[in-house]
């Protein structure tokens, strides 16, 4: 292999890899940032704890978002389903041990995730 088809398959492997990091960053759950605990609130069976994180969203020039997971307390398991930007208070409602609604937003924990950059 020559030293140019080398080149060009090291810079389509980085364009790949920048590539893909984008597409997770801006249009999935998966690499949200952390935040700061917000609110933990139980299921009525106490099998699952929704725990809402406060997020500083934007620095200096942006506002806060709310990142909303779901813990499995069988198996200690954690997803992130809902995620809203401009918003700093959560308000949660568990409707029974599978649907819960956060800040008027019904969602099913088994099936459903909430991401406003989908509802613009």
């Amino acid at each position: 292999m020559n030293k140019i088809s080398l080149k060009w398959i090291i810079a389509l492997g980085i364009i790949i890899i920048l590539a893909l990091y984008v597409y997770l960053k801006s249009f999935t759950l998966l690499l949200l940032p952390e935040g700061d605990l917000f609110q933990s609130v139980e299921s009525p069976d106490r099998s699952y704890t929704f725990h809402t994180y406060l997020v500083n969203a934007g620095g200096a020039t942006g506002g806060f978002a709310i990142r909303g997971e779901i813990e499995d307390r069988q198996n200690g398991r954690k997803e992130t389903i809902y995620w809203q930007y401009k918003i700093d208070t959560a308000v949660i409602q568990w409707l029974d041990n599978t649907n819960v609604e956060i800040n008027g937003i019904k969602l099913n924990i088994k099936t459903d995730k909430y991401d406003y950059r989908e509802h613009q």
